[in-house]
């Protein structure tokens, strides 16, 4: 049955294809007559034809070769802000009342950050005014506790 695949036939006319193909990619040559004419197919040939012969995969390995040039061009770096809002969401949930003391929830969260990336944010770092006046909307300068509670899990 691969044998009308390799001939020509589309991928879905034939049962068992994924079966069948990957017995052949054992092989470093197949041959077959049909007809009475020779055919011979080398490991290279039969794997540019499932190549070329699947629109799916043509569409993922572009996608993929995009993705792959789009991360030579810059070197990616872990984004601090969404690591911490993860982080966040996941072991904290909003109060009514404050009951979490800043410092306090700075050393958690450091002590989150050290063990993971092995990083460490100030109390004036530009990172740490984002956690309270964006993540946590807490737009208090009292340096009063925070509307937190630990999430009980």
């Amino acid at each position: 049955m691969i044998k009308q695949w390799l001939l020509g036939a589309s991928c879905t006319e034939v049962p068992n294809f994924e079966q069948e193909y990957m017995r052949l990619l054992e092989y470093e040559t197949v041959a077959f007559t049909k007809g009475g004419k020779q055919y011979n197919f080398t490991r290279e040939d039969i794997i540019r034809k499932r190549e070329a012969s699947c629109k799916n995969c043509q569409k993922l390995r572009f996608a993929l070769d995009t993705l792959k040039a789009k991360l030579d061009e810059k070197e990616v770096k872990p984004d601090l802000k969404l690591v911490i809002k993860r982080y966040i969401k996941l072991n904290f949930e909003p109060s009514r009342k404050r009951t979490i003391p800043r410092r306090y929830f700075l050393s958690i969260l450091n002590d989150y950050l050290a063990k993971t990336l092995g990083l460490a944010i100030h109390e004036k770092s530009s990172t740490w005014a984002y956690v309270i006046r964006d993540m946590l909307k807490d737009r208090s300068t009292q340096y009063r506790k925070l509307k937190l509670k630990k999430r009980i899990m």
